[in-house]
């Protein structure tokens, strides 16, 4: 469910973050609720066309990283870790 005063399909407030945009640099300031929240809001915006650089000052009330992992050392597809993938060997011949 889409939090009061966001477009439909986002989790947080659009109130909650203030960008702003600097020959491609740009800044996102504010407070959101988790870390993951902060850190996914950055990695989008690095994703963005045109964008050189992001500036992350976006504060966090509680930090969830250590949550976002799952049980198979892996993080969620929208948590702010990277992916990490195991491989094992294959049986030998």
């Amino acid at each position: 469910m889409a939090a009061t005063g966001s477009p439909p399909g986002l989790w947080i407030d659009t109130r909650q973050v203030q960008v702003d945009v600097h020959a491609g640099v740009v800044t996102l300031s504010g407070s959101v609720g988790r870390r993951t929240t902060a850190a996914i809001a950055a990695r989008l915006t690095a994703d963005v066309a045109g964008v050189v650089a992001v500036v992350d000052e976006i504060r966090y009330e509680y930090d969830d990283s250590s949550l976002a992992r799952s049980a198979v050392h892996r993080t969620d597809p929208l948590s702010s870790e990277p992916r990490r993938l195991h491989f094992s060997p294959g049986p030998t011949r």
